[in-house]
């Protein structure tokens, strides 16, 4: 039961309930009244209906509680219709049986145009089905007008029939009148008559010729009359027959032939047009047909006639193609050769140019420059360095009697320790934040970076710093020309206090440069794998 309960209560939208969190209304006896009355709403209602009882659980729930339950776009607009506080006031009966659902609404603007679109092609369909079936009731009205006109015509000639004809009339007249002026077999009445007659002619012996005369004209004129009024009969029977059959004709069949006409001429029109535009298809199809037959015979016709040009230009572009790749082959085969040869031809270059190398890197702004530049600067550097070149030779002069002795060590792995050891202290002061932040950042190399050793650092058995197999393999790798090498193991130089890279060619300078002096300075090292080169030569 309480399953249940939670079913319906998620199909109407409500809030998720699970059996067991309604445990303890089910224990009550209020509770559970009202649990089981809920639930018997919708449970006879599958059993009821075949189309529902054949669905699932959850859609057997849908079914019944689908006029109760909001739809989600109702949902939705009674959330809003909350946030909004809005004042709604009670609809009555009326409007809420006028309401639908928005599911309804959407699948009524389906129906609609459907229902339409059926409409139309079943008022075409039936419109043309009772153009045919209209035949064949317009040809039996026809019938049975034209029969019913045959009828009335027939039983007019039989009463036509039974009437005398203009003769009868006259024999007839003829007759009457020798059976009036015969005396054998009159009546009575007629003898009586005849006898006042010859009393009366007797008186007046003058009078009978006259009277037998305007009696016999008489009898012909009423003999007339009547012959003339059953002939007035005959035509005005006819002349009602002829309107009955034209009634008949102009209200029953002369519609339908009319509407019938309509509807013939109408498709009589769209089958010429129908007609029109088949006799323009078969022209184009058979303009098609001619077209292609055309370009089948050029076709034809030029793969006859530049069969053998296209043979001969297969021909000469494949031997253009061979020429070509010959070509290419040389051309690969000399560069090959170029480039075995470049190191040697390189070898050879700067083997010349040691000496004028050398001179570029020495005035140089920094070893990283380009040596050479536009004319002016060219020309302020080469006043600039004369003036250095005699600044240093007077330092030079002054600092070989208190420089200190640099020790260059070359190791078996090629690692090269520079050590300067101050002698003496001039100033007893140790580098300034700038001189060490100099140091720090010349000690970055193509992205690596070199760490600086100062007095603190632990050093080895000869008294210099130690380096561990990690630094060393991270230390920076040069490759420099083989004249610009040295190929002595150890060496010392004297160095100027203010300027040792102009006396070094690396790229890996400490920016020494910078520094006033050397004494104050801690014992540092350096690592590379470039050999260390002196300008004068003094490695």
């Amino acid at each position: 039961m309480a399953d249940r309960f939670s079913d319906i209560v998620s199909c109407l939208g409500g809030p998720a309930v699970t059996p067991s969190d309604i445990e303890w209304v089910v224990d009550l006896p209020a509770g559970k009244q009202l649990v089981d009355w809920i639930v018997a709403q919708v449970e006879g209602a599958p059993e009821s209906d075949e189309a529902i009882s054949q669905l699932s659980n959850e859609q057997g729930l849908k079914a019944c509680l689908s006029d109760i339950a909001l739809e989600t776009e109702e949902l939705e607009t009674l959330r809003k219709a909350q946030q909004l506080n809005l004042a709604v006031q009670d609809s009555d009966q009326w409007l809420l049986s006028k309401y639908l659902s928005p599911s309804r609404l959407r699948y009524s603007g389906l129906i609609f145009p459907g229902c339409r679109t059926a409409a139309f092609s079943r008022s075409s369909l039936q419109g043309q089905t009772q153009i045919g079936n209209g035949q064949p009731s317009l040809a039996s009205m026809r019938s049975d007008i034209i029969h019913r006109h045959e009828v009335q015509k027939h039983n007019l000639k039989a009463f036509q029939d039974y009437l005398p004809g203009p003769q009868e009339v006259e024999a007839e007249a003829s007759r009457l009148q020798s059976s009036l002026l015969s005396d054998k077999v009159a009546p009575m009445a007629v003898v009586q008559e005849l006898q006042e007659l010859l009393e009366r002619m007797i008186e007046e012996e003058d009078s009978q010729p006259a009277v037998i005369g305007k009696l016999a004209e008489e009898v012909r004129s009423q003999l007339q009359n009547a012959w003339l009024a059953d002939q007035v009969a005959v035509l005005q029977a006819q002349g009602e027959i002829l309107d009955m059959t034209i009634t008949d004709f102009e209200q029953n069949l002369i519609p339908p032939i009319t509407q019938l006409y309509q509807s013939l001429s109408l498709s009589d029109a769209r089958a010429r047009e129908a007609e029109a535009l088949v006799s323009a298809l078969v022209e184009e199809i058979e303009e098609i047909a001619d077209d292609v037959q055309d370009v089948k015979n050029t076709r034809s016709s030029d793969i006859a006639e530049f069969g053998t040009t296209r043979e001969s230009e297969d021909a000469r572009l494949e031997a253009r193609i061979k020429e070509i790749l010959e070509k290419s082959h040389n051309w690969v085969n000399r560069e090959a050769v170029w480039v075995t040869n470049l190191p040697l031809s390189l070898n050879e270059v700067t083997a010349g140019h040691g000496a004028l190398l050398s001179t570029a890197y020495q005035n140089s702004h920094v070893n990283t420059s380009a040596p050479f530049s536009v004319p002016m600067e060219v020309a302020d550097l080469a006043q600039d360095a004369e003036r250095r070149i005699a600044e240093l030779r007077a330092s030079i002069d002054i600092l070989t009697k208190v420089s200190s002795l640099i020790v260059l060590l070359i190791l078996p792995a090629q690692v090269m320790f520079f050590t300067s050891i101050p002698l003496l202290n001039l100033k007893g002061t140790a580098p300034s934040e700038y001189q060490y932040y100099v140091l720090d950042k010349s000690s970055v190399i193509n992205g690596l970076r070199f760490e600086l050793w100062d007095r603190s650092t632990s050093k080895g058995s000869e008294g210099q710093p130690g380096f561990s197999p990690e630094q060393v393999a991270c230390s920076a790798e040069y490759q420099r020309p083989q004249d610009l090498s040295p190929h002595c193991q150890v060496a010392t130089a004297s160095l100027m206090p203010h300027d040792i890279t102009q006396h070094l060619v690396s790229d890996c300078s400490f920016a020494w440069s910078m520094l006033d002096d050397l004494a104050p300075r801690s014992t540092l090292a350096f690592a590379t794998w470039e050999r260390v080169y002196e300008a004068y030569g003094r490695i």
